[in-house]
């Protein structure tokens, strides 16, 4: 199960950041609400992606639960920082849209914004303490042994 998590972190992380790379330079091509939609998906993906390999870490390596508490958090973390992320498409079409500046627009969809991210670490940093606790337990329990 540990190696399952850290082969689909990698994967994700690797895919996400390809695209984010893919999506970075618009050479005046593409209109500005395509450009930050995938960018913010893609750059939150990766985000959510490598707090969640740092919290794959933290968790001990012969802990089964722990691996199943990973996984059923980090697949819907990941849907809702992507979803957040793709709300900067929409800051990007008021900007286009509207003419107004990034402070302006991000004012109007800037609620969903911090809401979702929010809510993404939220979940991250209750994961992380979880798996802190368990394997402080599972220190305590192999120093008993010895």
């Amino acid at each position: 199960m540990r190696s399952l998590n850290l082969f689909l972190l990698l994967i994700i992380c690797a895919c996400a950041l390809l695209l984010t790379f893919i999506a970075l330079p618009t050479f005046g091509h593409r209109p500005l609400a395509h450009w930050a939609l995938n960018v913010g998906i893609w750059v939150s993906a990766l985000m959510t992606s490598l707090l969640y390999l740092g919290a794959w870490l933290i968790a001990p390596a012969t802990d089964q639960k722990s691996q199943v508490v990973i996984l059923s958090t980090y697949l819907p973390t990941l849907l809702i920082g992507m979803l957040t992320g793709a709300v900067w498409g929409a800051v990007g079409h008021v900007m286009q849209t509207e003419g107004l500046d990034l402070k302006s627009a991000v004012v109007r969809a800037g609620s969903l914004i911090y809401i979702g991210y929010l809510l993404v670490l939220s979940i991250t940093i209750s994961t992380a303490l979880y798996l802190t606790r368990v394997r402080k337990r599972h220190a305590a329990q192999t120093a008993q042994l010895y």
